[in-house]
């Protein structure tokens, strides 16, 4: 499920966007003012951002700094919207400070979810999303794997590992396949190797590692992600 943000302060176009895009398959947040937009744009890590231009307690441009200071952590796609016919310096200046698209919100939804769609496949990235309420992400662009939005430190392979068993979400993984994807040299390649990076994922991603939820064990066959 695509993660999306609206930052925008007027209440009924925030009401009937959200109403559209949760109806088509979007997991969506709201926020009526840029600093509300920027904390849950680093918290909830969106796949794309609607970023309204003017806001009436911020001033005409608030929503351009806004999108300069997302830009600082954020490196997904922001579709600025407003109100008022777009001059082509506007657009200019949105590009400029990080924007991806600038659309007058006189378009029709249809049209803006068409913008959505193709600039998160543009972008073309994955954050998979396991364990309890979704706590634990893997972040295929980033590379990062993060419980509770916090990042995790572990190891490339580690994250490679962890990756690949997202990817095949409550399918058994056999051991052999795993090392074979793990490693290029055979030598290097060994069951031992295996256990002790499940045993350093679980140490960091597991409420109780000596009682794994969301790494398991499937005895005499290998590991899966549920």
């Amino acid at each position: 499920m695509d993660r999306l943000l609206i930052i925008d302060d007027d209440a009924e176009t925030t009401r009937i966007w959200r109403d559209y895009f949760e109806h088509r398959g979007y997991q969506v947040f709201v926020a009526n003012d840029t600093a509300s937009g920027i904390e849950l744009a680093r918290s909830r890590r969106p796949g794309c951002i609607l970023l309204d231009v003017r806001f009436d307690q911020e001033g005409d441009e608030a929503g351009y700094y806004a999108c300069k200071a997302l830009r600082e952590f954020y490196n997904e796609p922001i579709i600025m919207l407003s109100a008022y016919k777009v001059d082509p310096l506007d657009k200019v200046q949105g590009l400029e400070f990080g924007a991806t698209g600038y659309l007058e919100k006189t378009v029709s939804l249809r049209e803006i979810e068409g913008w959505v769609r193709a600039q998160i496949k543009t972008f073309g990235h994955r954050v998979y999303r396991v364990g309890n309420d979704g706590e634990v992400e893997v972040d295929t662009r980033q590379r990062e794997v993060r419980k509770r939005g916090d990042v995790m430190h572990i190891t490339q392979t580690e994250y490679k590992l962890m990756a690949f068993l997202c990817a095949h979400r409550g399918e058994p993984q056999a051991k052999a396949d795993l090392l074979d994807l793990l490693y290029d040299d055979d030598l290097e390649a060994s069951e031992s190797r295996l256990t002790s990076h499940i045993y350093n994922l679980r140490k960091q991603l597991e409420d109780d590692p000596k009682k794994p939820a969301l790494i398991i064990t499937v005895h005499g066959f290998g590991y899966k992600i549920v």
